[in-house]
């Protein structure tokens, strides 16, 4: 793996834990804010664009990577939903998005923007990981996780996403 790829992956990691330890935070207060305001963080707010008006083009290995982890995300859904996921399975989840995280990372090129666009989604899923692998049921996981999923099909053009 590149130097340059090493310190990305490291930046990811550092303000997807801040960014979690901010969310903490900002959750003790949410009861001051209406439901209008929280919507008011939207995805051009963390730095999502499309490409003039389109979906960005992607690349076989970002396809290859975000549809394991949609499939493993399906996979485990049920579970979560019914507060059945175990503390063992979080983990394995937690650890095969990071895999698929990574791999996405060292092999996709991307345009610059569609780049960061797809790093504030992978941004806020290794803030689910992180969450996901601590505690398989905790709100800021898979529902994390679950959410930058479908927030995916919305800024790039992947065949077959829905399945």
């Amino acid at each position: 793996m590149s130097p340059s790829k090493i310190l990305i992956i490291s930046l990811l990691y550092v303000v997807g834990t801040f960014s979690a330890q901010a969310e903490d935070k900002k959750a003790d207060h949410s009861h001051e804010h209406s439901e209008h305001s929280q919507h008011e963080n939207s995805e051009k707010d963390m730095g999502m664009v499309l490409n003039e008006g389109k979906k960005w083009e992607t690349d076989a290995p970002l396809r290859k990577g975000m549809d394991s982890i949609h499939q493993a995300v399906e996979k485990s859904e049920k579970a979560f939903a019914s507060k059945t996921l175990k503390k063992k399975e979080g983990e394995e989840l937690a650890s095969h998005i990071n895999k698929q995280l990574m791999f996405m990372v060292e092999n996709c090129e991307l345009q610059p923007k569609a780049d960061a666009s797809l790093h504030v989604i992978i941004g806020e899923m290794m803030q689910g990981v992180s969450e996901l692998s601590k505690a398989p049921d905790a709100e800021g996981g898979f529902p994390r996780i679950h959410k930058a999923l479908k927030q995916y099909p919305k800024f790039f053009d992947h065949p077959d996403w829905e399945k």
